[in-house]
């Protein structure tokens, strides 16, 4: 993952040393706040590996893509890493998704839950604990992904 990272990095250095010849200043003063942002972290815990995977990959190229499958350690991990988003299942084993939103010291910028029951008590609840989109199971990867464009800001 890194060496994309680098990869897409370096080709855009190249093609910007390359105008700054003739456009010198604009081109600088453009491109130096992109040259320090960094990729947004993404936390996805859906209880499954397969899925995780799924959304893991199409989230790699924009995102800095994180994933944890024990929901165990889903409170350790969003504490120690940061991530701006966490897109977590409702209905973990051992804890829910709702619970571990109200136990973190660490609250992400945006929340997207998935689960596979809707109720006017879990959205309540939901919307109590900071998640921005709830989103009933099953569903494709296209909506969630839709919703994360929908709620993060710019950069």
């Amino acid at each position: 993952m890194r060496q994309k990272q680098f990869h897409r990095f370096s080709r855009f250095c190249s093609f910007f040393i390359c105008c700054a010849l003739s456009y010198r200043h604009a081109i600088l003063l453009v491109t130096m706040p992109i040259w320090w942002v960094e990729m947004r972290k993404i936390l996805i815990a859906t209880g499954s590996e397969i899925i995780n995977e799924c959304f893991a990959q199409r989230l790699r190229n924009e995102y800095n893509v994180q994933l944890c499958l024990e929901s165990d350690l889903i409170i350790s991990t969003l504490e120690r890493t940061h991530p701006e988003v966490l897109i977590i299942n409702l209905r973990l084993p051992h804890i829910t998704g709702l619970d571990i939103l109200r136990q973190s010291a660490y609250k992400p910028q945006t929340v997207i839950a998935l689960t596979p029951i809707l109720s006017s008590t879990i959205v309540d609840e939901a919307q109590a604990a900071g998640v921005g989109a709830l989103i009933r199971l099953p569903c494709s990867i296209d909506c969630v992904i839709s919703h994360l464009n929908n709620l993060l800001p710019l950069p």
